[in-house]
């Protein structure tokens, strides 16, 4: 944590003492040394579930106290209101070990994963949207522009439900974010345009050009305000990221596995290939008993990623 308030102290002075970029800028800040209480007096986060605190495939309270924009602001010893959700939560995180979930498989079946995901519980009392974390699981940068808790809800009310916890029914994250007057914008958003390669349909990706031009239609909201900002962006390397495992790896895993009813492929040890856990497992559960192979399915939504497909992959992260 040491070394990321370093990293975001340096982005901070150079945020606030870059040059204009063009008309309609606002004007200098003086170069005067502020506080971290006065640089995050009104600190807003935008984003996607890494900002809002998703853990577990879920959202609980004590999994959005625990999101690091709620640990920076904590650092800085600044108050950072959340929209807290009461319990089991907004998408109930799912419950280790995994035996534990076959409570839910029992009642859900194939449809384990929309049962979970179609629970969303009320904010606690007290605490009416938006509040200084407008970040939303799933959102992209056109979300973050575009969307709002009304829209979303004619589209999916599954997600629209989500929406509806963290802004007004009219409200965009940008539009929460300039209501708010912030000091200190956050802004996290490019997952959710690469995400999508890990049911192992790379084309699923949002094109570049598109992420770029709503980005920057954002940055120049956040850059109106006059307030001081950090832009969070990716890893370079998806075969890093938690949730992606080597295949034989996830084979070692075998007598666990054996207790849920997933027997393993002798393919997974032979295999040079990658598997996303969540959506992998998840899908497996939903069907026991049933057989797990780490053989790829061009165009399916199998979870299954080649080599091939993580050099895509990070050749997206790079631009």
């Amino acid at each position: 944590m040491r070394r990321f308030l370093v990293l975001l102290g340096a982005l901070v002075t150079v945020a606030g003492c870059a040059d204009p970029v063009g008309p309609g800028s606002p004007p200098p800040r003086l170069n005067v040394q502020l506080s971290p209480t006065e640089v995050f007096a009104r600190f807003v986060a935008m984003g996607t579930s890494n900002s809002q605190g998703v853990q577990s495939a879920g959202i609980s309270a004590a999994a959005q106290q625990a999101a690091w924009p709620a640990q920076v602001a904590r650092r800085a010893g600044v108050p950072m209101s959340l929209p807290l959700v009461q319990d089991p939560g907004c998408g109930p995180p799912l419950l280790p070990p995994l035996a534990l979930d076959l409570v839910l498989v029992g009642a859900f079946g194939d449809d384990l994963v929309g049962a979970v995901m179609n629970t969303c519980a009320p904010l606690r009392d007290g605490i009416t949207p938006p509040t200084n974390s407008v970040a939303i699981a799933g959102a992209k940068a056109f979300d973050a522009l575009n969307t709002t808790p009304k829209i979303e809800t004619a589209n999916n009310p599954r997600t629209g439900m989500l929406y509806s916890r963290v802004l007004q029914q009219e409200q965009t994250q940008v539009t929460a974010m300039l209501a708010q007057d912030p000091t200190f914008v956050s802004v996290e958003l490019a997952a959710n345009e690469v995400l999508p390669a890990s049911t192992g349909r790379v084309s699923a990706m949002t094109p570049f050009a598109d992420w770029q031009r709503d980005y920057d239609q954002i940055l120049a909201a956040v850059t109106s305000t006059g307030a001081r900002a950090v832009l969070v962006g990716l890893p370079n390397n998806a075969a890093g990221f938690p949730s992606i495992r080597r295949a034989r790896e996830f084979f070692y895993e075998w007598p666990y596995l054996l207790t849920l009813g997933i027997r393993m492929s002798f393919n997974c040890y032979l295999s040079s290939n990658y598997v996303f856990i969540p959506g992998f497992v998840l899908t497996l559960i939903s069907r026991a008993p049933t057989t797990a192979s780490c053989a790829d399915v061009p165009g399916a939504a199998d979870y299954v990623l080649t080599s091939g497909d993580i050099a895509t992959i990070n050749a997206r992260m790079a631009q």
